[in-house]
């Protein structure tokens, strides 16, 4: 079912997409600097590293296109699941950390471009979420922004664990 953060998400419509649109430039200013061999450092056994979130990031944009694109081409279509951890193993072991990072910012510039369009009747489209039910396209945005943001801390803990820091210049 939908959470009650998915019907009262705190932030405007704009003020959602202009977090979903600077996203990518707030991820690279948290990581300039690091290292290849620092970025696929886990933060402990059995946990993901920075990569490993930015590749998780790519795919959940993926899936996120296809999930609105879906709920408007059909009515309340069933969005297809996304298992992270099959994922993030399965499909990025041979990706540098550079083709991560773009195919990250192309499937969200293509997301973004594509709701900046969407009339109010667009965005109040439905589709079945496998985990949280019936959720709109609006919805399923502002879902994708709390859900970045909450990536982003990991990615703060990650370094902190690790003794890692940003560089300034």
């Amino acid at each position: 079912m939908a959470t009650e953060s998915d019907l009262t998400h705190p932030l405007s419509w704009p003020d959602t997409l202009e977090r979903l649109r600077d996203f990518q430039s707030r991820l690279l200013l948290a990581i300039h600097g690091l290292g290849e061999t620092d970025l696929g450092r886990p933060e402990r056994d059995g946990r993901w590293s920075i990569r490993d979130v930015v590749a998780h990031l790519g795919d959940f944009e993926m899936v996120t296109g296809l999930r609105i694109r879906s709920a408007l081409a059909d009515d309340r279509p069933a969005y297809m699941r996304l298992n992270q951890e099959r994922f993030v193993a399965a499909l990025h072991q041979h990706d540098s950390f550079a083709e991560l990072i773009e195919a990250l910012g192309f499937h969200r510039r293509a997301n973004v471009a594509l709701v900046e369009r969407l009339s109010d009747a667009e965005l109040a489209r439905e589709g079945e979420h496998p985990e949280y039910g019936t959720l709109t396209i609006r919805q399923t945005m502002a879902r994708v922004q709390r859900h970045q943001e909450k990536h982003l801390r990991q990615i703060e803990a990650i370094k902190s664990t690790l003794g890692l820091h940003a560089s300034d210049s």
